[in-house]
């Protein structure tokens, strides 16, 4: 997992990035300001990108959810079949949780 992260503001819809450090979180984020800036410089619509001045950030990635799975059971393979294949399903997703 990347532990640093950019939010990319100037696409739309906004997209967050994942980086390898820390220097390359920065400068995505940099680098979306710089472009929301230029057009706005451009067109004169600093009202219209004003958000997208503010919501460029950066940071550390703290955690994530992930799903699991596990091995069914015999009893399980028994009742759940798989409606495409019609064989019995190999495992089974828990809940999400999160992972620090």
């Amino acid at each position: 997992m990347k532990n640093y992260f950019s939010m990319d503001t100037y696409e739309n819809p906004a997209e967050i990035r994942f980086h390898d450090t820390l220097e390359q979180a920065k400068a995505a984020c940099l680098e979306c300001a710089k472009a929301a800036f230029d057009e706005a410089c451009e067109n004169g619509s600093f009202d219209e990108t004003a958000f997208e001045f503010n919501n460029a950030v950066f940071g550390v990635v703290l955690g994530r959810a992930v799903i699991r799975t596990r091995p069914t059971t015999e009893e399980e393979k028994e009742h759940m079949i798989d409606d495409d294949t019609g064989k019995p399903f190999e495992a089974i997703a828990l809940p999400p949780e999160i992972v620090e």
